[in-house]
């Protein structure tokens, strides 16, 4: 009885450890596939090598590359690298980003147009005055990709878009204790603006 027991119990530890042994052999082999996709899609849509170009690290150098034209803005981890620079603490860094985000944001299509909206409401809510006279500096067909821009991140994320919108900009405009009476009515104009580009998806 006891040799049957033993023999039971040395069953069922051996199964257990196979099973751990098997569970992190798939982990590890589901990681290293990942691993080896994420570093093939950093690269893949640029128009010159990187990874040879610039250190990883060097996110300004990559900035800078889009803006000369060395590179094409692509739905990787480093141009979104330089659209998370909207949010730095660091003013030269955000005006030095703003640049790259213009041309990101008229290069930009497919997965990397879908995202583009959510960094521009963000930075927009986080330095609505910044935000504001940076748009007064775009031409008119920029103005208009901003709205756009905005416009189908209220249009993805909620069903009640336009409580959403006013909820949003209303905060803004009564909260940006920086911006002028003139700041505000443009935040008031963005406003209209983006419910009617909303509409427009809608239909």
């Amino acid at each position: 009885m006891k040799t049957h027991l033993s023999s039971f119990f040395l069953a069922i530890l051996f199964s257990a450890c196979t099973g751990n042994w098997a569970y992190r052999t798939d982990v590890k082999v589901r990681d290293s596939i990942s691993q080896k996709t994420a570093q093939q899609d950093f690269f893949s849509n640029d128009t010159v090598n990187v990874q040879k170009a610039h250190p990883l690290g060097d996110i300004r150098a990559f900035g800078q590359s889009i803006l000369d034209g060395k590179v094409k803005p692509a739905d990787n981890n480093e141009t979104f690298a330089c659209l998370d620079s909207l949010k730095s603490e660091n003013e030269n860094t955000r005006e030095f980003f703003f640049e790259v985000y213009r041309v990101i944001a008229q290069k930009s299509d497919g997965a990397l147009g879908e995202v583009v909206g959510g960094y521009t409401k963000a930075y927009l809510q986080s330095y609505p005055k910044e935000c504001i006279d940076n748009f007064h500096q775009m031409s008119e067909q920029e103005q208009s990709l901003f709205i756009d821009n905005l416009a189908y991140e209220f249009y993805a994320s909620v069903e009640d878009y336009h409580n959403d919108i006013d909820y949003y900009f209303n905060g803004l405009i009564h909260t940006c204790n920086q911006c002028s009476a003139n700041d505000k009515k443009t935040l008031e104009n963005i406003m209209v603006s983006v419910k009617k580009a909303v509409r427009v998806l809608n239909n």
